[in-house]
């Protein structure tokens, strides 16, 4: 069967809208397709082995430190709030996603009418106003012939997944913070266990210089630089305390509990540190770090969003149908049916420019996050090349501090027994002295540097492991 001609036309008007609108452009730029433009991803080198990507590397044979970590994925308050973020995510998400569904709206109304004849003002009815009744449904869809809700709804759901990718990155940072913190409070009980020994060891020797001076062995200087000493000592020995304690609450806040002096650390040492390999940055870093992966997310949602913002200025196709009864007594209700369908077509003709400006926004924004990325990308290599370089460094630095202790140890047992025979003035005993604790002072500093290294090593490198981190909130919560 044939159209009527007014149908025909209507198709014919319709298509070339459509057709003309195409021709003036229903395309845009994919700036995530220039990314290796602009910056060229690692392809060289392999993962560190030694690392696995499916862990956390903290494996530093303490148990505690895994149950904390375990504690602040459950408990940190930053955490929790990045898990919200991404359930607002999820939510727009889902709101975006309702343009693509048609809308169905039921209606009853009951209401009275006075019918009358134009403005004469007699009633056809005779009686008054007169009941009428009616129930009706109405259904509206846009058909996304452009991709508009199609496009916002894509990009939506890439900004959900880089909500999740960037609370996992954060998890990373915590998890690292926990560490840190944890080797903090070690450190500092090493530092002031030390201090407390050097200080006692300070003291013995203020008692011998000054009997030495009651028998005339040793001159008053000697004593007073030795006095000085112990006082310089007693003061460290109470800023290490207080150290200590505000790194116990620093942990305690990263676990997401009061910081009331609970103490979660069980170990009494640094733990020692198995050299890696330097295999360089590894090749699958972007699999590896979840802040890279949300970088590059975010820079698709904004090519989807400058999509859906060119959609925005062609022609729009809306269809909508209703149906429903309508009568004057109740009893007749269902007995007069009616019902509409129809379709229409909408361009914006003049908008003093919004649309233009809208495309050329989107498209800002997305050029934006093409370089974010880049940056992003780059930070992430500097990151893992400077731990693996400062992973090396220290190592030595280490060692020159072993060899130096050993020969400070040396210097100040010759000293001691060269001005027990009055070979030498108590200064040399005291410079050697000076000289050797702050050589073990600095071991310990130079030790707990190692362990910042080897975390901020793994920080950068990221992994597979931070998948199994769940959301630390419910929907209810």
């Amino acid at each position: 069967m044939s159209r009527p001609p007014r149908a025909r036309k209507s198709l014919f008007l319709l298509g070339t809208i459509c057709l003309l609108s195409a021709h003036l452009g229903c395309s845009s730029t994919q700036y995530a397709d220039k990314a290796d433009e602009v910056v060229e991803a690692p392809d060289g080198s392999t993962p560190v082995d030694d690392l696995g990507a499916d862990r956390w590397c903290s494996d530093f044979g303490q148990p505690g430190l895994d149950t904390t970590v375990e504690r602040a994925w459950a408990g940190n308050m930053q955490l929790k709030a990045a898990w919200a973020r991404l359930e607002q995510a999820e939510a727009l998400a889902e709101i975006a996603e309702a343009p693509l569904w048609p809308t169905l709206a039921a209606r009853a109304e009951a209401e009275y009418q006075d019918r009358q004849f134009g403005g004469a003002g007699i009633s056809t009815s005779g009686g008054g106003p007169e009941p009428f009744w009616q129930i009706s449904a109405a259904a509206a869809y846009e058909v996304d012939i452009w991709g508009r809700h199609r496009h916002r709804a894509k990009a939506a759901d890439l900004e959900a997944e880089a909500a999740e990718a960037q609370a996992r990155a954060l998890a990373i940072t915590l998890t690292s913070e926990v560490a840190e913190a944890w080797f903090d409070v070690i450190a500092q009980r090493e530092r002031l266990e030390l201090l407390e020994a050097q200080l006692k060891v300070s003291e013995d020797i203020l008692a011998i210089i000054k009997q030495r001076l009651r028998r005339g062995l040793a001159g008053a200087l000697d004593a007073a630089q030795q006095e000085a000493n112990v006082e310089s000592l007693r003061g460290q020995v109470s800023e290490a305390r207080g150290l200590l304690e505000t790194s116990q609450n620093r942990l305690a806040v990263l676990v997401g509990e009061p910081p009331e002096g609970e103490d979660f650390v069980d170990a009494a040492t640094l733990p020692a540190v198995e050299p890696i390999a330097d295999a360089g940055v590894p090749a699958n870093l972007l699999e590896r770090r979840p802040d890279v992966r949300a970088s590059y997310l975010l820079l698709e949602a904004a090519d989807e969003r400058t999509a859906a913002a060119v959609a925005d200025r062609l022609p729009r196709l809306q269809l909508t149908a209703s149906i429903g009864f309508q009568a004057e007594q109740l009893a007749k209700l269902f007995e007069q049916l009616f019902w509409s369908i129809g379709a229409g077509i909408s361009q914006s003709l003049f908008e003093g420019g919004r649309l233009r400006a809208e495309v050329e926004f989107s498209e800002a924004v997305a050029k934006e996050q093409l370089y974010l990325y880049a940056d992003t990308l780059l930070e992430a290599m500097r990151e893992v090349r400077d731990a693996l370089v400062l992973e090396a460094n220290q190592r030595e630095r280490i060692e020159s501090l072993r060899r130096e202790l050993d020969i400070a140890e040396s210097v100040v047992d010759l000293a001691r027994k060269r001005y027990s025979t009055g070979a030498v003035e108590y200064l040399r005993v005291l410079t050697g002295l000076q000289e050797l604790q702050q050589v073990q002072r600095a071991l310990i500093t130079a030790r707990r540097q190692q362990l910042s290294n080897r975390i901020s090593l793994c920080r950068a490198l990221g992994g597979s492991w931070v998948e199994d981190v769940e959301p630390s909130i419910q929907p209810d919560d």
